[in-house]
């Protein structure tokens, strides 16, 4: 039987498990004002990943006209490989499209074979790079685009 996933939007009582999940897996991490503010702003969305009732995930949008961008996606170690940013991502797809949104783009470090190998089964395309991107340590992002016109009409746990 598979475990259940819920995908909610992020509250301020998510902030602390989100801020730590960002300062373990990313080196330039938000902080937790980042989080608690953040969330507050019309121009961004945030949305959790809950396995067992813990914060298991997490994904952020922003949205610029009729763009939007993944901004920050993260699923804790000990629970990947289970769906959970395949499920973030679907769920952001729906939110960014109710707001106008035709496509999404998003920057990957070009060594993380295995993001880039996801978004690309999503639909995503590379479609340039930003030398020197990523500071800590230097190294290149991929840019990636996905056009949302082509996205799943909805996901599991729609929000």
């Amino acid at each position: 039987m598979e475990e259940e996933i819920l995908i909610t939007e992020m509250t301020e009582a998510d902030c602390d498990a989100v801020t730590e999940m960002e300062t373990t897996y990313f080196t330039d991490s938000w902080v937790r004002e980042d989080f608690s503010e953040g969330i507050k702003d019309e121009n961004f969305h945030f949305l959790v990943a809950r396995r067992q009732n813990e914060v298991a995930g997490y994904a952020v949008i922003c949205f610029a006209a009729d763009e939007s961008e993944l901004i920050n996606i993260c699923v804790r170690e000990d629970v990947r490989r289970l769906g959970i940013a395949r499920k973030l991502l679907k769920s952001q797809y729906i939110t960014a499209l109710n707001e106008g949104a035709l496509s999404m783009y998003l920057e990957v470090r070009e060594s993380n074979v295995k993001a880039r190998a996801l978004y690309m089964s999503e639909g995503f395309k590379e479609i340039g790079v930003r030398k020197w991107y990523y500071k800590k340590p230097a190294e290149h992002a991929i840019i990636m685009v996905k056009d949302l016109k082509t996205a799943p009409p909805g996901v599991g746990n729609e929000v």
